[in-house]
């Protein structure tokens, strides 16, 4: 420019056109950057002079980016015809053209239809170029199409240039972005740049470019020059044609989000089929951003609906659960599948379906015991309950193993075989047969209503007998584990059978008949005598010769006989003669077992004066030679094979070993559980029971159980660190090593023995909770008097010193239920019925007190794992505080009887509760609605604990968890569903039909 100007004359002018391209083909920084070069050298080159020729719709962009930069703008509108008709007429005279009569009128009237102005010069230089003699014809006019086919001519030409850069169905597409359908009449569509994509943008650009398509909306927009170009342009008609009907669809859809985006109204969005139908054309065309966000919003808005509605039906799925778990598991199934996978719906479904993962501690009984047998080589005793349970315990009386069959309807009474090593159950009028060692099922009878399975004996390990109806007894032997029928000796009413040491001989008693039948190759009949007695009981001497049978008088149906308790009557049978010795020991009972090496009976006495006893007699003389009492009923007697130990089980579920030797007695570790207390890794467990020694017990490994000491205990609890194990007894608190049971520290008075006969007048305040500090340093005592003599309390001890830090202000009404903090900084107390106090970790200063707004009484407390929220269940509810508030946070409202448990997931998202009604919620805890119920067999439950998997222990040693499905879980590939739903149970909780689900 510099060089240009040395050589000028006065000012230059300097002439910028289009300048609106500078705001539809460059971006910010461009743009400035030119703007800067120009002002720079209008600012260095007073003499040039600028004169921007820019469309109106830009004008107010440039002013607002430039302001005073345009001192003198001249707005130049539209022109009229008669400005057209001198547009035309002018030039084409000043270069020697002329026009046939009335051309220039016709031309002038086509050129004003849309914005084809712009083409014009390109029209009449065709013209000129065609002209013969200078002279332009109105057959000249109409062969070169008139401006609609100079349009459509030129529009072809551009297209076939791109199709050499660009895939047609790329072109195709852009074109059609600029036409709407209204009604039947094909309109003009406004085209946003902001819509379009790169290749998009550039195709548009090249027709812009050519004149075919101008700049609106301030240069945001584009469109269609001209109605010719869908009217004579006859590839666009057949592009238009061939997609009339989505045309309509975009159209529709523009309008519709063109209105919802000037007000929107959610009644304004799209829903149902509707939503569906733009959905699926909206992934074959390319929307503008209005109708994408009405997408977007009706997407979202049915999306949210459609989660309320699987909310509603996994809510309704919970309600009929019980009514109808086949309808709830297809309501779930369905919601699953069909509708947004909410948490509730997925964790509703995976509770109707979840199976848990059943163990069981290795404790002992916690039923009657029905059978008892002594293991050979005295590798100790093995014991069957009302359950089928088997215990075997070592010679020190220690329990060393569990067996349950492995079939789940082998729960009953049990009898196990001559040397414990196969057991009959009686389940529901069946018997079956299996294994001890691995709980194999080895074969299944079933009886009818009249078998008594008290008829059942063993014969060694090969042979048994009973009676499967009233009118024989059959007689069974095993060969490779299968049982098969040997006989079937015919007696009716039959009370019991008993086989000798030997197992040749079977003896039968009922009522009325005493049989004795040889069992070898062939069968044989020893003794058959006519009796006259009820419930006889039978047991063999060594020498399976001698036969003791024990019975009452025959039965009568006079009123004295049927209340009062008959005498029973012992009698010794020759079965090879024949001849009977009676006696009457004083208190004769059911049970009853021979001594292996003397002529000595030992038999369970009955109950008198409060106390059942147990004897032994002297078989030649009759006379009773010693009798001890004993708490329970024996309900089994079984001899040690060199006939110095006596094993005895009970009605209730206690097992003792009396040393007749000795005459000591020695209970084993039997009973339900009092209080469990994990480990963190839930491999371990510390249990206590009344009367019981407390011990550790590993649930992973085959190990015996760790015994804490030789006392009972009232309180246990393990360390949040699993290092430390503390019991208390009464006044006394004793810390334990857990994995060696070493005692590692202890404080308070030692345990004084219970007198039967002195009367205590001091205060008892005794130990009843345990609570460990979360860093499993110190620990919280609550003590109180049973008698209420003194009033509770509660202590902090540190442990490691056995040393007392504080009394809490205001534990002097706290209750057994008691909890400290993960975090260790507050200690949380049931203080009254409704009442939780907390105080500081740290100074145990009393915080502050919350009333809870239940009907019962607080059952249980639970912290969430970041110590930032305190469940407390109260009767059937639950409420969740957070500790910081002085509110409740939240309500769960859902189970119908006491809850007894607590326990939250790992993340604190969700709450678990157990309760009494058998039912096991899991809670959402940010708005307290239940996400799934689970069913769970009844029994109290002592423990509740949510770690990788949901855990809960039962005081009969069952341990049950479930591994949580969480709100990512995906339904099986393979998962075929239950049952279908059908038209009216859709319709009945608001589901779509199949057809449109």
């Amino acid at each position: 420019m510099p060089s240009f100007l040395s050589v000028a004359r006065g000012p230059v002018l300097l002439v910028v056109d289009q300048a609106e391209d500078l705001y539809t083909l460059t971006d910010e920084h461009d743009r400035a950057q030119w703007w800067s070069l120009l002002t720079r050298a209008l600012t260095v080159l007073p003499e040039v002079r600028l004169l921007v020729a820019i469309r109106p719709e830009f004008r107010r962009r440039l002013t607002e980016q430039q302001a005073g930069f345009i001192t003198r703008p001249v707005a130049i509108g539209l022109l009229d015809p008669a400005c057209i008709r001198q547009a035309i007429a002018g030039p084409a005279r000043a270069a020697g053209l002329t026009f046939e009569d009335d051309l220039i009128d016709r031309m002038t009237a086509d050129a004003t239809i849309g914005d084809a102005l712009p083409l014009l010069s390109h029209l009449l230089q065709r013209l000129h170029l065609q002209s013969v003699r200078r002279h332009i014809t109105v057959a000249q006019y109409e062969q070169a199409g008139e401006v609609g086919g100079a349009i459509a001519a030129h529009a072809e030409q551009i297209y076939e240039s791109l199709t050499a850069r660009y895939p047609q169905q790329a072109i195709d597409s852009a074109l059609l972005r600029g036409i709407g359908m209204e009604g039947k009449e094909i309109v003009r569509r406004t085209i946003r740049r902001a819509d379009l994509d790169i290749t998009a943008a550039h195709i548009l650009e090249e027709f812009r470019a050519a004149r075919l398509i101008i700049d609106v909306d301030d240069g945001t927009c584009l469109e269609l020059t001209h109605d010719a170009l869908f009217r004579q342009w006859h590839r666009l008609a057949a592009l238009i044609n061939a997609n009339e009907e989505r045309l309509h669809r975009i159209t529709r859809l523009e309008h519709r989000a063109a209105a919802w985006q000037a007000n929107p109204q959610a009644d304004d969005l799209l829903r149902g089929q509707t939503l569906a139908d733009a959905l699926v054309l909206a992934a074959e065309v390319t929307l503008s951003t209005a109708a994408r966000h009405l997408l977007d919003a009706s997407q979202e808005t049915d999306h949210q609906e459609r989660v309320r509605l699987s909310e509603r039906v996994a809510e309704f799925a919970q309600q009929v659960r019980r009514q109808d778990h086949e309808l709830a598991v297809a309501l779930a199934h369905t919601a699953l599948h069909e509708l947004p996978h909410t948490l509730a719906v997925t964790m509703t479904r995976w509770a109707l379906t979840a199976t848990p993962h059943t163990r069981r501690l290795t404790i002992g009984h916690t039923t009657g015991i029905t059978s008892a047998v002594w293991l050979p080589d005295n590798r100790g005793l093995r014991t069957a309950d009302k359950l089928g349970r088997v215990c075997t315990w070592d010679d020190a009386g220690r329990l060393t193993e569990v067996a349950f069959a492995a079939d789940p309807e082998a729960c009953g009474h049990t009898l196990l075989s001559a040397t414990g090593t196969l057991a009959l159950t009686e389940h529901d009028r069946a018997v079956m047969l299996w294994r001890v060692a691995d709980g194999r099922n080895l074969a299944r009878r079933r009886g009818n209503l009249l078998t008594s399975f008290d008829s059942f004996s063993w014969g060694g390990d090969a042979c048994f007998a009973g009676t499967f109806d009233y009118r024989a007894v059959d007689v069974y032997r095993l060969e490779d584990d299968v049982p098969g029928l040997v006989t079937s000796i015919p007696a009716t009413n039959v009370h019991a059978t008993a086989w000798p040491p030997q197992g040749d001989r079977l003896a039968i008693a009922s009522n009325d008949l005493l049989l004795v039948i040889g069992i070898g190759k062939q069968t044989s009949e020893i003794l058959r005598q006519q009796v006259a007695w009820s419930d006889p009981v039978m047991c063999w001497a060594p020498d399976g010769i001698r036969l003791a049978v024990s019975a009452a008088p025959a039965f009568t149906l006079r009123r004295r006989d049927i209340l009062e308790p008959k005498l029973r009557t012992l009698w010794i049978y020759d079965t090879d003669t024949g001849q009977a010795a009676e006696s009457a020991p004083p208190g004769l009972a059911k049970k009853m077992a021979w001594s292996p090496v003397e002529d000595v009976i030992a038999y369970a006495a009955r109950r008198t004066r409060h106390q059942h006893r147990v004897a032994l007699i002297d078989v030649p003389t009759g006379r009773t030679v010693e009798r001890r009492a004993r708490p329970h009923q024996i309900s089994t007697v079984a001899w040690s094979p060199n006939g110095k130990r006596i094993g005895l089980g009970t009605s209730f579920h206690n097992v003792e070993i009396w040393d007749v030797v000795g005459r000591s007695f020695r209970r084993l570790p039997t009973g339900h559980l009092g209080e469990v207390s994990w480990s963190p890794d839930l491999k371990r467990a510390a249990v206590k029971r009344t009367s019981t020694t407390p011990e550790i017990i590993e649930t992973d490994e085959a190990t015996l159980p760790l015994r804490l000491g030789e006392d009972d205990c009232m309180a246990i609890a393990y360390s949040p660190l699993g290092d430390l194990v503390a019991t208390a007894i009464q006044e006394q608190v004793t810390v334990w090593d857990a994995r060696s049971g070493v005692l590692q520290t202890q404080w308070g008075a030692r345990p004084r023995p219970n007198s039967k006969h002195k009367v205590i007048s001091t205060p008892l305040p005794w130990v009843y909770g345990l609570a460990w500090s979360g860093d499993g340093s110190r620990l919280v005592v609550h003590t109180h008097c049973f008698f209420g003599r003194t009033l509770p309390a509660l202590s902090v001890w540190d442990v490691a010193k056995a040393q007392r830090l504080a009394v809490l202000d205001g534990g002097e009404e706290s209750a057994e239920r008691l909890t400290w903090s993960p975090d260790s900084s507050l200690i949380a107390a049931v203080v009254s019925q409704h009442n939780v106090s907390f105080w500081r970790g740290d100074d145990y200063t009393p915080v502050h007190q919350w009333q809870t707004e239940g009907e019962g009484e607080l059952t249980a407390l639970a912290w969430s794992n970041d110590s930032t929220r305190l469940a407390a269940a109260g009767s059937s509810q639950i409420e969740i505080w957070n500790v910081s508030e002085p509110d409740v946070r939240m309500r769960c409202v859902g189970h119908t009887s006491a809850v007894r448990q607590l326990g939250w997931s790992p993340d604190g998202s969700l709450l678990a509760s157990i309760s009494d009604d058998d039912t096991l919620y899991i809670w959402h805890t940010q708005d307290g609605r239940p996400l799934g119920v689970l069913e769970t067999p009844g029994g109290i439950v002592l423990s509740l604990l949510w770690q990788d998997s949901l855990t809960v222990t039962f005081d009969d040693g069952r341990i049950l968890s479930w591994d949580v499905c969480g709100d990512r879980a995906e339904p099986s590939v393979d998962d075929r569903g239950p049952r279908a739903l059908t038209a009216e149970e859709r319709n009945r909780y608001g589901l779509p039909s199949a057809s449109t689900g």
